[in-house]
């Protein structure tokens, strides 16, 4: 079941979200809640790749070359 929500924004804010949703074919929910799963996505990856970080380090990868390197 779907909860509304109430979220303010600049009108700059809102006309970009408008505009961007009339360019995708999305309603201003859709488009915002495509945002934020998007949002907490990005997030999610970043802290396992926070995680990942001491692992990789202590086998001297740095560098996408060096996971190239290590998995070819």
């Amino acid at each position: 079941m779907r909860e509304v929500i109430s979220i303010s924004a600049s009108p700059e804010e809102l006309e970009s979200i408008d505009k961007t949703a009339a360019k995708e074919g999305v309603t201003r929910s859709r488009l915002v809640r495509k945002a934020i799963k998007g949002y907490i996505r990005t997030q999610q990856l970043e802290a396992l790749r926070q995680q990942g970080i001491p692992l990789a380090r202590s086998m001297n990868v740095y560098t996408d070359e060096d996971v190239f390197n290590l998995v070819s």
